[in-house]
């Protein structure tokens, strides 16, 4: 795992890739109604403009169907997890 201390913004990155990886019909306005949020708030988390509550974290990672530590990947972080979990 990467020593790099991750940003909101990074964070944010991430879950708006992660979502917009789910289809076009995964809107910022339906996973905001997912996770009880509005769309503005989610559009400011995304961003990084909005810090991340531990419970709103779970609630996206949940409904965007990966596990609330895979936020805080890289993707190639992330790769080589799933890598290292085939091999066993």
């Amino acid at each position: 795992m990467s020593s790099k201390l991750l940003t909101d913004q990074d964070i944010g990155t991430t879950i708006r890739t992660l979502r917009k990886g789910m289809g076009r019909e995964y809107s910022t306005r339906m996973l905001a109604r997912k996770i009880g949020i509005s769309q503005a708030q989610l559009s400011r988390l995304e961003l990084g403009q909005q810090g991340f509550r531990s419970g709103t974290l779970c609630k996206i990672a949940d409904s965007l169907r990966v596990p609330p530590f895979r936020l805080f990947m890289t993707d190639a972080e992330w790769a080589a997890w799933e890598a290292a979990g085939d091999e066993e």
